[in-house]
Protein backbone atom coordinates (compact mmCIF):
# COMPACT_ATOMS: atom_id res chain seq x y z
CA UNK A 1 0.00 0.00 0.00
CA UNK A 2 2.75 2.25 1.05
CA UNK A 3 4.63 1.69 -3.02
CA UNK A 4 1.13 2.14 -4.42
CA UNK A 5 0.67 5.58 -2.37
CA UNK A 6 4.55 6.81 -3.11
CA UNK A 7 3.11 5.67 -6.99
CA UNK A 8 0.18 8.18 -6.75
CA UNK A 9 1.98 11.59 -6.20
CA UNK A 10 4.80 10.39 -8.94
CA UNK A 11 2.15 9.44 -11.58
CA UNK A 12 0.18 13.07 -10.73
CA UNK A 13 3.49 15.19 -11.54
CA UNK A 14 3.90 12.99 -14.57
CA UNK A 15 0.87 14.26 -16.15
CA UNK A 16 1.03 17.74 -14.94
CA UNK A 17 4.23 17.66 -17.11
CA UNK A 18 3.30 16.25 -19.96
CA UNK A 19 -0.14 18.66 -19.70
CA UNK A 20 2.28 22.00 -19.30
CA UNK A 21 4.42 20.70 -22.45
CA UNK A 22 1.27 19.81 -24.55
CA UNK A 23 0.34 23.73 -23.62
CA UNK A 24 3.51 24.97 -23.68
CA UNK A 25 4.05 23.25 -27.61
CA UNK A 26 0.38 24.30 -28.38
CA UNK A 27 1.72 28.01 -27.27
CA UNK A 28 4.79 28.26 -29.52
CA UNK A 29 2.53 26.95 -32.36
CA UNK A 30 0.25 29.77 -31.98
CA UNK A 31 2.89 32.28 -31.86
CA UNK A 32 4.62 30.52 -35.09
CA UNK A 33 1.44 31.03 -36.45
CA UNK A 34 1.07 34.14 -35.85
CA UNK A 35 4.15 35.23 -36.76
CA UNK A 36 3.71 33.85 -40.94
CA UNK A 37 0.09 35.64 -40.48
CA UNK A 38 1.82 38.85 -39.71
CA UNK A 39 4.34 38.93 -42.12
CA UNK A 40 2.03 37.38 -44.99
CA UNK A 41 -0.61 40.48 -43.85
CA UNK A 42 2.03 43.05 -44.17
CA UNK A 43 2.66 41.92 -47.73
CA UNK A 44 -0.96 41.69 -48.41
CA UNK A 45 -1.17 45.59 -47.36
CA UNK A 46 1.19 46.22 -50.49
CA UNK A 47 -0.64 43.88 -53.14
CA UNK A 48 -4.67 44.83 -51.82
CA UNK A 49 -4.63 48.61 -50.40
CA UNK A 50 -3.38 51.79 -51.36
CA UNK A 51 -1.95 52.02 -48.11
CA UNK A 52 1.70 52.49 -49.11
CA UNK A 53 0.44 54.28 -51.67
CA UNK A 54 -1.11 57.29 -50.01
CA UNK A 55 2.49 59.16 -49.40
CA UNK A 56 2.74 59.48 -53.24
CA UNK A 57 -0.70 61.44 -53.93
CA UNK A 58 -0.12 64.61 -54.98
CA UNK A 59 3.62 64.42 -55.46
CA UNK A 60 4.14 65.64 -59.33
CA UNK A 61 6.42 64.08 -61.20
CA UNK A 62 9.88 66.35 -61.96
CA UNK A 63 9.59 65.85 -65.85
CA UNK A 64 5.54 65.38 -67.24
CA UNK A 65 4.67 63.01 -70.24
CA UNK A 66 4.53 64.76 -73.30
CA UNK A 67 0.77 65.11 -74.84
CA UNK A 68 -2.48 64.60 -73.30
CA UNK A 69 -4.30 61.84 -70.74
CA UNK A 70 -7.69 61.30 -71.90
CA UNK A 71 -10.14 60.63 -69.61
CA UNK A 72 -13.46 58.64 -70.91
CA UNK A 73 -16.15 59.76 -68.62
CA UNK A 74 -16.09 62.33 -65.77
CA UNK A 75 -17.37 60.86 -62.86
CA UNK A 76 -16.31 59.96 -59.53
CA UNK A 77 -13.47 57.30 -60.63
CA UNK A 78 -12.94 59.83 -63.89
CA UNK A 79 -12.58 62.62 -61.81
CA UNK A 80 -10.37 61.44 -59.39
CA UNK A 81 -8.23 59.29 -62.34
CA UNK A 82 -8.01 63.20 -63.67
CA UNK A 83 -6.85 64.14 -60.56
CA UNK A 84 -4.04 62.10 -60.48
CA UNK A 85 -3.14 62.33 -64.23
CA UNK A 86 -2.60 65.95 -63.64
CA UNK A 87 1.03 65.22 -61.84
CA UNK A 88 1.97 63.40 -64.60
CA UNK A 89 0.81 64.36 -67.89
CA UNK A 90 1.02 67.98 -69.69
CA UNK A 91 -3.09 68.33 -69.97
CA UNK A 92 -5.36 66.29 -69.07
CA UNK A 93 -9.30 66.43 -70.74
CA UNK A 94 -12.13 64.71 -69.42
CA UNK A 95 -14.71 64.12 -71.90
CA UNK A 96 -18.16 63.70 -69.94
CA UNK A 97 -22.24 63.04 -71.77
CA UNK A 98 -23.77 64.33 -69.49
CA UNK A 99 -23.93 68.61 -70.39
CA UNK A 100 -25.14 69.83 -66.98
CA UNK A 101 -22.47 68.43 -64.97
CA UNK A 102 -20.01 70.75 -66.43
CA UNK A 103 -22.06 73.82 -65.40
CA UNK A 104 -21.96 75.71 -62.01
CA UNK A 105 -24.36 73.22 -60.30
CA UNK A 106 -22.46 70.31 -61.44
CA UNK A 107 -19.83 71.92 -58.93
CA UNK A 108 -22.57 73.34 -56.55
CA UNK A 109 -21.08 73.98 -53.05
CA UNK A 110 -24.94 72.31 -51.61
CA UNK A 111 -25.03 69.06 -53.73
CA UNK A 112 -28.43 69.07 -52.61
CA UNK A 113 -29.77 71.62 -54.20
CA UNK A 114 -29.33 70.78 -57.57
CA UNK A 115 -32.21 70.99 -59.82
CA UNK A 116 -30.72 67.81 -62.24
CA UNK A 117 -29.41 64.29 -61.29
CA UNK A 118 -27.16 62.06 -63.20
CA UNK A 119 -29.11 59.91 -65.46
CA UNK A 120 -26.80 57.24 -65.60
CA UNK A 121 -26.73 56.80 -61.91
CA UNK A 122 -28.85 54.84 -60.54
CA UNK A 123 -27.63 55.46 -56.84
CA UNK A 124 -27.27 59.11 -57.42
CA UNK A 125 -30.07 59.85 -55.18
CA UNK A 126 -30.13 56.54 -53.02
CA UNK A 127 -27.86 54.79 -50.39
CA UNK A 128 -24.87 53.68 -51.86
CA UNK A 129 -21.15 52.36 -50.25
CA UNK A 130 -19.70 55.39 -50.36
CA UNK A 131 -16.00 55.55 -50.65
CA UNK A 132 -14.10 56.24 -46.97
CA UNK A 133 -11.50 59.00 -47.70
CA UNK A 134 -8.90 59.03 -45.11
CA UNK A 135 -8.35 62.91 -45.04
CA UNK A 136 -6.57 65.51 -43.06
CA UNK A 137 -9.59 67.58 -41.80
CA UNK A 138 -12.58 64.82 -41.23
CA UNK A 139 -16.06 64.83 -40.31
CA UNK A 140 -17.09 62.72 -37.24
CA UNK A 141 -16.32 59.34 -35.50
CA UNK A 142 -16.86 56.12 -38.15
CA UNK A 143 -19.47 54.47 -35.30
CA UNK A 144 -22.44 53.34 -37.82
CA UNK A 145 -24.08 51.70 -35.11
CA UNK A 146 -24.15 48.39 -36.51
CA UNK A 147 -26.30 46.11 -35.41
CA UNK A 148 -26.04 42.15 -36.60
CA UNK A 149 -28.58 39.72 -36.47
CA UNK A 150 -27.04 38.65 -32.67
CA UNK A 151 -26.92 42.08 -31.29
CA UNK A 152 -25.37 45.04 -31.66
CA UNK A 153 -21.50 44.94 -32.82
CA UNK A 154 -18.41 45.92 -30.45
CA UNK A 155 -16.60 48.60 -32.29
CA UNK A 156 -12.48 49.46 -31.41
CA UNK A 157 -13.00 52.29 -29.50
CA UNK A 158 -10.08 51.37 -27.26
CA UNK A 159 -7.73 50.15 -30.21
CA UNK A 160 -8.19 53.77 -30.86
CA UNK A 161 -7.96 55.67 -26.90
CA UNK A 162 -11.43 55.94 -26.90
CA UNK A 163 -12.18 57.65 -29.88
CA UNK A 164 -12.90 56.27 -33.52
CA UNK A 165 -10.96 57.40 -36.44
CA UNK A 166 -13.19 60.11 -37.95
CA UNK A 167 -14.19 59.60 -41.53
CA UNK A 168 -16.36 61.60 -44.28
CA UNK A 169 -19.61 59.59 -44.78
CA UNK A 170 -21.25 61.37 -48.02
CA UNK A 171 -23.98 60.71 -49.85
CA UNK A 172 -22.82 60.23 -53.68
CA UNK A 173 -24.68 62.89 -55.10
CA UNK A 174 -22.50 64.71 -52.60
CA UNK A 175 -19.68 63.14 -52.91
CA UNK A 176 -19.36 63.83 -56.56
CA UNK A 177 -19.83 66.90 -56.80
CA UNK A 178 -17.21 67.38 -54.27
CA UNK A 179 -14.80 65.89 -55.89
CA UNK A 180 -15.80 67.26 -59.51
CA UNK A 181 -15.56 70.89 -57.71
CA UNK A 182 -12.06 70.36 -56.23
CA UNK A 183 -10.67 68.33 -59.43
CA UNK A 184 -12.09 71.39 -62.08
CA UNK A 185 -10.33 73.58 -60.26
CA UNK A 186 -8.47 75.67 -62.71
CA UNK A 187 -6.68 77.87 -60.13
CA UNK A 188 -5.09 75.09 -58.55
CA UNK A 189 -5.25 72.71 -62.17
CA UNK A 190 -4.98 74.74 -64.72
CA UNK A 191 -4.21 71.94 -67.00
CA UNK A 192 -7.49 69.65 -66.49
CA UNK A 193 -9.93 70.47 -68.65
CA UNK A 194 -13.75 68.92 -69.29
CA UNK A 195 -15.71 68.93 -72.62
CA UNK A 196 -19.17 67.75 -73.37
CA UNK A 197 -18.82 64.55 -75.42
CA UNK A 198 -19.54 60.97 -76.09
CA UNK A 199 -16.16 59.12 -76.80
CA UNK A 200 -16.98 56.99 -79.86
CA UNK A 201 -13.97 55.32 -80.98
CA UNK A 202 -10.25 54.85 -80.87
CA UNK A 203 -7.56 54.82 -83.48
CA UNK A 204 -4.08 52.72 -83.75
CA UNK A 205 -0.64 54.42 -83.58
CA UNK A 206 0.18 54.18 -87.57
CA UNK A 207 4.34 53.98 -86.25
CA UNK A 208 3.39 51.41 -83.34
CA UNK A 209 -0.11 49.61 -83.28
CA UNK A 210 0.23 48.38 -79.95
CA UNK A 211 -0.80 51.96 -78.52
CA UNK A 212 -3.29 54.02 -79.45
CA UNK A 213 -2.57 57.34 -81.08
CA UNK A 214 -6.31 59.28 -81.32
CA UNK A 215 -9.80 59.32 -79.92
CA UNK A 216 -13.06 60.11 -82.00
CA UNK A 217 -15.29 62.58 -79.57
CA UNK A 218 -19.16 62.89 -80.72
CA UNK A 219 -19.99 66.62 -79.75
CA UNK A 220 -23.45 69.03 -80.25
CA UNK A 221 -21.37 70.06 -83.07
CA UNK A 222 -19.98 67.04 -84.73
CA UNK A 223 -17.35 64.59 -84.78
CA UNK A 224 -13.46 65.48 -83.53
CA UNK A 225 -10.60 63.44 -83.35
CA UNK A 226 -8.12 64.26 -80.23
CA UNK A 227 -4.06 62.92 -79.87
CA UNK A 228 -3.73 61.39 -76.87
CA UNK A 229 -1.09 59.87 -75.11
CA UNK A 230 -3.11 57.83 -72.86
CA UNK A 231 -6.91 56.75 -72.69
CA UNK A 232 -8.49 56.17 -69.50
CA UNK A 233 -12.11 54.37 -69.50
CA UNK A 234 -13.89 55.19 -67.03
CA UNK A 235 -17.49 55.04 -68.67
CA UNK A 236 -18.94 52.75 -65.95
CA UNK A 237 -21.21 49.95 -66.54
CA UNK A 238 -21.61 50.86 -70.39
CA UNK A 239 -18.10 49.49 -70.60
CA UNK A 240 -17.17 51.52 -74.04
CA UNK A 241 -13.90 49.82 -74.28
CA UNK A 242 -15.82 46.97 -75.39
CA UNK A 243 -16.89 48.55 -78.42
CA UNK A 244 -14.35 50.79 -79.03
CA UNK A 245 -11.22 48.55 -79.06
CA UNK A 246 -12.85 45.28 -81.35
CA UNK A 247 -13.26 48.04 -84.47
CA UNK A 248 -9.45 49.01 -83.56
CA UNK A 249 -8.53 45.58 -83.94
CA UNK A 250 -8.32 44.92 -80.34
CA UNK A 251 -8.87 42.85 -78.17
CA UNK A 252 -8.73 39.09 -78.06
CA UNK A 253 -8.72 36.67 -75.56
CA UNK A 254 -6.79 33.09 -74.83
CA UNK A 255 -9.16 31.37 -76.76
CA UNK A 256 -9.93 34.01 -79.76
CA UNK A 257 -13.18 35.03 -78.31
CA UNK A 258 -14.69 38.52 -78.53
CA UNK A 259 -14.12 40.74 -75.74
CA UNK A 260 -17.21 39.41 -73.87
CA UNK A 261 -16.07 36.39 -73.81
CA UNK A 262 -13.93 37.84 -70.54
CA UNK A 263 -16.95 38.88 -68.96
CA UNK A 264 -18.44 36.63 -65.87
CA UNK A 265 -22.20 37.95 -64.59
CA UNK A 266 -24.10 36.76 -61.32
CA UNK A 267 -27.80 38.06 -60.58
CA UNK A 268 -28.10 39.09 -57.03
CA UNK A 269 -31.84 39.92 -57.16
CA UNK A 270 -31.67 42.71 -54.74
CA UNK A 271 -34.62 45.63 -54.51
CA UNK A 272 -34.61 48.84 -51.95
CA UNK A 273 -35.63 51.82 -51.86
CA UNK A 274 -34.33 55.04 -49.97
CA UNK A 275 -36.62 57.96 -48.23
CA UNK A 276 -35.23 60.68 -47.73
CA UNK A 277 -36.66 63.46 -44.93
CA UNK A 278 -34.71 66.91 -44.63
CA UNK A 279 -34.65 67.57 -40.34
CA UNK A 280 -35.21 71.14 -39.14
CA UNK A 281 -32.68 72.57 -36.34
CA UNK A 282 -35.87 72.47 -33.96
CA UNK A 283 -36.71 68.43 -34.67
CA UNK A 284 -32.87 67.74 -34.55
CA UNK A 285 -32.27 69.45 -31.38
CA UNK A 286 -34.98 66.78 -30.12
CA UNK A 287 -34.49 63.66 -31.59
CA UNK A 288 -33.49 60.71 -28.94
CA UNK A 289 -30.60 59.50 -31.58
CA UNK A 290 -27.90 58.29 -28.98
CA UNK A 291 -25.40 60.78 -28.60
CA UNK A 292 -27.11 63.59 -29.88
CA UNK A 293 -28.27 63.85 -33.97
CA UNK A 294 -26.18 67.12 -34.52
CA UNK A 295 -23.32 64.82 -32.92
CA UNK A 296 -23.37 62.33 -35.60
CA UNK A 297 -21.90 62.40 -39.43
CA UNK A 298 -23.08 59.32 -40.62
CA UNK A 299 -24.55 56.41 -38.83
CA UNK A 300 -27.88 56.61 -37.00
CA UNK A 301 -28.81 52.73 -36.85
CA UNK A 302 -28.12 49.62 -39.25
CA UNK A 303 -29.64 46.05 -38.87
CA UNK A 304 -29.02 43.41 -40.77
CA UNK A 305 -31.64 40.18 -40.70
CA UNK A 306 -30.18 36.43 -39.59
CA UNK A 307 -29.66 35.52 -43.40
CA UNK A 308 -30.83 31.84 -42.73
CA UNK A 309 -33.94 33.13 -41.59
CA UNK A 310 -34.82 36.79 -43.64
CA UNK A 311 -32.71 38.79 -46.21
CA UNK A 312 -34.26 42.04 -45.36
CA UNK A 313 -31.99 45.00 -43.48
CA UNK A 314 -32.17 48.67 -42.99
CA UNK A 315 -29.49 51.72 -42.80
CA UNK A 316 -30.68 55.06 -41.24
CA UNK A 317 -27.88 57.31 -41.86
CA UNK A 318 -27.42 61.22 -41.39
CA UNK A 319 -26.61 62.21 -44.81
CA UNK A 320 -25.22 66.06 -45.84
CA UNK A 321 -27.56 69.23 -45.77
CA UNK A 322 -29.40 67.81 -42.82
CA UNK A 323 -31.05 64.71 -43.84
CA UNK A 324 -31.80 61.83 -42.70
CA UNK A 325 -31.48 58.50 -45.32
CA UNK A 326 -33.31 55.67 -44.60
CA UNK A 327 -32.48 52.25 -46.64
CA UNK A 328 -34.86 49.03 -46.43
CA UNK A 329 -33.91 46.14 -48.64
CA UNK A 330 -34.85 42.72 -48.94
CA UNK A 331 -34.64 40.16 -51.81
CA UNK A 332 -37.93 38.94 -51.63
CA UNK A 333 -40.50 39.43 -54.07
CA UNK A 334 -43.50 42.49 -52.86
CA UNK A 335 -43.54 45.72 -51.99
CA UNK A 336 -41.03 48.17 -50.68
CA UNK A 337 -41.36 51.10 -48.14
CA UNK A 338 -42.36 54.19 -50.12
CA UNK A 339 -43.47 56.08 -46.73
CA UNK A 340 -42.56 56.30 -42.74
CA UNK A 341 -45.54 54.16 -42.13
CA UNK A 342 -44.00 51.54 -44.67
CA UNK A 343 -40.67 51.65 -43.03
CA UNK A 344 -41.77 50.86 -39.43
CA UNK A 345 -43.60 47.58 -41.07
CA UNK A 346 -40.52 47.02 -42.69
CA UNK A 347 -38.64 47.52 -40.38
CA UNK A 348 -40.81 45.56 -37.48
CA UNK A 349 -40.87 42.54 -40.11
CA UNK A 350 -36.79 42.08 -40.03
CA UNK A 351 -35.78 38.81 -38.13
CA UNK A 352 -33.87 39.43 -35.20
CA UNK A 353 -34.25 37.37 -31.77
CA UNK A 354 -33.42 40.90 -29.83
CA UNK A 355 -35.58 43.40 -29.51
CA UNK A 356 -34.94 46.80 -31.45
CA UNK A 357 -34.06 50.14 -29.43
CA UNK A 358 -37.40 52.13 -27.96
CA UNK A 359 -35.32 55.23 -29.01
CA UNK A 360 -35.37 54.46 -33.03
CA UNK A 361 -39.23 53.63 -32.94
CA UNK A 362 -39.92 57.24 -30.94
CA UNK A 363 -37.73 58.80 -33.84
CA UNK A 364 -39.13 57.68 -36.74
CA UNK A 365 -42.44 58.89 -34.75
CA UNK A 366 -40.78 62.27 -34.43
CA UNK A 367 -40.16 62.29 -38.17
CA UNK A 368 -43.76 62.57 -39.23
CA UNK A 369 -43.31 65.64 -38.26
CA UNK A 370 -40.87 66.46 -41.45
CA UNK A 371 -43.09 63.90 -44.07
CA UNK A 372 -44.17 67.08 -46.35
CA UNK A 373 -39.88 66.91 -47.10
CA UNK A 374 -39.88 63.18 -48.19
CA UNK A 375 -38.84 61.64 -51.48
CA UNK A 376 -37.89 58.28 -52.21
CA UNK A 377 -36.35 56.60 -54.70
CA UNK A 378 -36.32 52.99 -55.78
CA UNK A 379 -33.16 50.97 -57.13
CA UNK A 380 -33.02 47.13 -58.66
CA UNK A 381 -29.61 46.35 -58.56
CA UNK A 382 -28.37 45.17 -61.94
CA UNK A 383 -26.57 42.04 -62.45
CA UNK A 384 -22.77 42.60 -60.75
CA UNK A 385 -20.04 41.21 -63.15
CA UNK A 386 -16.59 41.24 -63.76
CA UNK A 387 -14.10 41.37 -67.08
CA UNK A 388 -10.88 39.53 -67.32
CA UNK A 389 -8.94 42.15 -69.19
CA UNK A 390 -6.03 40.36 -67.76
CA UNK A 391 -6.25 37.39 -69.42
CA UNK A 392 -7.30 39.25 -72.98
CA UNK A 393 -4.11 39.65 -75.40
CA UNK A 394 -3.41 42.37 -77.63
CA UNK A 395 -4.71 45.29 -75.48
CA UNK A 396 -2.85 49.00 -76.13
CA UNK A 397 -0.34 49.53 -73.72
CA UNK A 398 -1.74 53.22 -73.28
CA UNK A 399 -4.97 52.19 -72.33
CA UNK A 400 -6.50 51.35 -69.13
CA UNK A 401 -10.08 50.53 -67.87
CA UNK A 402 -11.30 51.47 -64.27
CA UNK A 403 -13.83 50.63 -61.77
CA UNK A 404 -17.46 49.95 -63.00
CA UNK A 405 -15.53 49.94 -66.81
CA UNK A 406 -14.06 46.57 -65.50
CA UNK A 407 -16.91 44.96 -62.56
CA UNK A 408 -19.87 46.51 -61.33
CA UNK A 409 -19.81 45.67 -57.59
CA UNK A 410 -23.05 45.28 -55.25
CA UNK A 411 -23.91 48.51 -54.36
CA UNK A 412 -24.91 47.60 -50.58
CA UNK A 413 -22.54 45.35 -49.47
CA UNK A 414 -19.28 46.05 -52.01
CA UNK A 415 -16.28 44.07 -52.22
CA UNK A 416 -17.35 41.02 -50.15
CA UNK A 417 -20.96 40.88 -52.08
CA UNK A 418 -20.51 38.22 -54.13
CA UNK A 419 -20.12 35.61 -51.10
CA UNK A 420 -23.28 37.12 -49.15
CA UNK A 421 -25.20 36.82 -52.37
CA UNK A 422 -24.99 33.20 -52.61
CA UNK A 423 -26.48 32.40 -49.71
CA UNK A 424 -29.56 33.22 -51.26
CA UNK A 425 -31.85 31.31 -53.16
CA UNK A 426 -33.08 33.85 -54.99
CA UNK A 427 -29.51 34.84 -56.47
CA UNK A 428 -28.41 33.36 -60.24
CA UNK A 429 -24.89 32.33 -59.58
CA UNK A 430 -21.83 32.61 -62.22
CA UNK A 431 -22.45 30.21 -65.46
CA UNK A 432 -20.82 26.71 -63.63
CA UNK A 433 -21.50 27.68 -60.38
CA UNK A 434 -23.58 26.82 -57.79
CA UNK A 435 -25.22 28.52 -54.49
CA UNK A 436 -22.74 26.03 -52.46
CA UNK A 437 -20.15 27.89 -53.30
CA UNK A 438 -18.51 29.85 -50.44
CA UNK A 439 -20.47 27.85 -47.88
CA UNK A 440 -17.73 27.80 -45.75
CA UNK A 441 -16.87 31.03 -46.06
CA UNK A 442 -20.29 32.30 -45.15
CA UNK A 443 -20.71 29.66 -41.96
CA UNK A 444 -16.97 31.14 -40.54
CA UNK A 445 -18.45 34.83 -41.32
CA UNK A 446 -21.96 34.20 -39.26
CA UNK A 447 -20.21 32.85 -36.26
CA UNK A 448 -17.71 35.93 -36.73
CA UNK A 449 -20.67 38.37 -36.66
CA UNK A 450 -21.78 36.31 -33.77
CA UNK A 451 -18.55 36.49 -31.68
CA UNK A 452 -18.29 40.22 -32.60
CA UNK A 453 -21.32 40.77 -30.43
CA UNK A 454 -19.04 40.31 -27.17
CA UNK A 455 -15.45 39.79 -28.02
CA UNK A 456 -13.54 42.81 -29.18
CA UNK A 457 -10.81 41.50 -31.53
CA UNK A 458 -14.03 39.98 -33.84
CA UNK A 459 -15.44 43.61 -33.50
CA UNK A 460 -12.24 45.52 -34.88
CA UNK A 461 -11.53 42.60 -37.76
CA UNK A 462 -15.64 42.82 -38.77
CA UNK A 463 -15.33 47.35 -38.63
CA UNK A 464 -12.18 48.11 -40.31
CA UNK A 465 -13.13 46.05 -43.26
CA UNK A 466 -16.69 47.49 -43.04
CA UNK A 467 -14.47 50.83 -43.06
CA UNK A 468 -12.16 49.73 -45.68
CA UNK A 469 -9.47 51.04 -43.40
CA UNK A 470 -6.22 49.04 -43.15
CA UNK A 471 -7.86 45.63 -43.79
CA UNK A 472 -6.35 42.46 -45.83
CA UNK A 473 -8.15 39.43 -47.19
CA UNK A 474 -6.91 36.81 -44.27
CA UNK A 475 -7.05 39.52 -41.35
CA UNK A 476 -10.37 37.44 -39.95
CA UNK A 477 -8.02 34.43 -40.49
CA UNK A 478 -5.83 35.63 -37.20
CA UNK A 479 -5.25 32.26 -35.29
CA UNK A 480 -6.29 33.63 -31.90
CA UNK A 481 -9.48 34.39 -33.99
CA UNK A 482 -9.80 31.10 -35.53
CA UNK A 483 -10.00 29.37 -32.08
CA UNK A 484 -12.21 31.67 -30.51
CA UNK A 485 -14.68 31.25 -33.55
CA UNK A 486 -14.44 27.24 -33.64
CA UNK A 487 -15.01 27.12 -30.09
CA UNK A 488 -17.78 29.19 -30.12
CA UNK A 489 -18.97 27.05 -33.25
CA UNK A 490 -18.53 23.99 -30.67
CA UNK A 491 -20.27 25.45 -27.82
CA UNK A 492 -22.97 26.45 -29.95
CA UNK A 493 -23.55 22.84 -31.27
CA UNK A 494 -22.89 21.09 -27.74
CA UNK A 495 -25.40 23.45 -25.79
CA UNK A 496 -27.92 22.90 -28.86
CA UNK A 497 -27.40 19.18 -28.22
CA UNK A 498 -27.73 19.19 -24.71
CA UNK A 499 -30.76 21.10 -24.71
CA UNK A 500 -32.91 18.93 -27.05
Amino acid sequence: MSRLAAHFPSTAKTGMSYAMLILSALAAFTCVLTLLWSILRRRLLVIETCTNELRALGLAASTKFPGTALICGGSVGGLLTARVCQDHFERVIIVEPEAWVSTEEGCAVHSWTQSQIRSRLIQYQSLQVSIVFLIRYQWAPGDFTFHFWAGPQILPYAQYFGNLPKTLFASRQALETLIRRLTLNTVAFHNIHQMVGTVVGVTKDASNPGYLQQVRVRTKDGEMVIDAALVVDCTGSTQGSMKWLPRAGFGRDIDHLSLDGLKISYDPRIRYSTIRLVVTPSLAQRLPVPGGFDNHGGGIFTLVADSLMDSRYLACVKYEGNAVLMCCGARESGSLPVNLAGVREHVAAIHVPHAIPDWFWVFLDMLNEVEDTLTCSSVTVPPSFWTHFENATYLPSNWIALGDSVARLNPIFGDTAKGIDYGFATTIPIVGETLELGSFRRWFIRHLQLLSVTDEQAGSILWHGQMMLNSTSIDALHPVLLVKVFWLAFKRRYHVKHVV
